[in-house]
């Protein structure tokens, strides 16, 4: 009975393929996180352009700019 295949080292193709998979994995994590990033820039963008906006309408009001 041969046991050495379940005790055998990786092949170098193996090897490559693991490095690639953590590799692909890294680089989706980075690129997920950014998004996430822009994401939340957009939506802070988002509520500060509304407060602006509500600010400059208060200000036209002030002024008498129908």
């Amino acid at each position: 009975m041969d046991t050495s295949a379940s005790t055998s080292l990786p092949t170098i193709e193996q090897i490559n393929k693991l490095d690639t998979t953590d590799s692909l994995i890294k680089c989706l994590s980075e690129h997920i996180n950014l998004t996430e990033k822009t994401l939340q820039a957009l939506r802070n963008e988002e509520v500060n352009g509304s407060a602006l906006l509500q600010s400059s309408q208060e200000d036209l009001k002030e002024w008498g700019v129908p």
